[in-house]
């Protein structure tokens, strides 16, 4: 990080059987403290979104990931 002023907030999520040290998938997001989630409606729990909606989701964050907001 260049600036020590900055501030971010970072999500952590995994999935996998058993403990940790077993076959995991793990996600990681970072985001600045002022990120506007308006931007990324509808994120919840995954196994609550049907198929289409997390593919929706998705597909808006690696945009706005290639876009250096995400």
């Amino acid at each position: 990080m260049k600036n020590k002023q900055q501030q971010f907030e970072i999500g952590i999520d995994e999935a996998g059987r058993g403990p940790l040290a077993g076959p995991v998938a793990v996600g990681v997001v970072l985001v600045s403290v002022h990120f506007d989630w308006n931007l990324i409606l509808g994120v919840n729990d995954s196994k609550q979104l049907k198929a289409e909606k997390r593919e929706a989701i998705f597909c808006r964050a690696r945009d706005l990931q290639k876009q250096n907001k995400l």
